[in-house]
């Protein structure tokens, strides 16, 4: 249980952060560290699903996403929360509304598709710019 991270795809353009039972803010900043080090290891953007499977959240959600989310590395290209809660819906909404530029580099879906495509429309407009 707690928290996973793997590459989504073979290309590794797109990592899967999946939360399952019960999981810290220890288990999460471990968890970021693993990512920064995976997205180090490639050249271009990299986009993230982000999955919970349960569980619950622990106290201090909105403060620790604004925390974490400061100072991302350079080809972090977005996250995408697929089939949360609607508690943990409501928490994004809010972090997303009281920290506008977030919500440039974050989304909710609620299916691993919906979330797919909300990449690639990322994807194409990084591809344009």
């Amino acid at each position: 249980m707690g928290i996973q991270i793997n590459w989504y795809n073979a290309e590794q353009t797109i990592l899967k952060y999946e939360f399952e039972g019960k999981w810290t803010w220890h288990d999460l900043d471990e968890a970021v560290q693993k990512v920064n080090a995976m997205l180090a290891s490639v050249p271009h953007p990299v986009h993230i699903l982000i999955q919970f499977h349960g569980g619950l959240i622990p106290n201090g959600a909105l403060s620790q996403m604004r925390i974490k989310n400061s100072k991302p590395e350079a080809n972090w290209g977005g996250g995408v929360f697929v089939g949360v809660h609607p508690l943990l819906r409501v928490l994004v909404t809010t972090f997303l509304r009281l920290y506008p530029p977030m919500a440039e580099r974050y989304a909710v879906a609620e299916t691993e598709d919906e979330a797919l495509a909300i990449i690639q429309k990322w994807q194409h407009a990084e591809a344009a710019n």
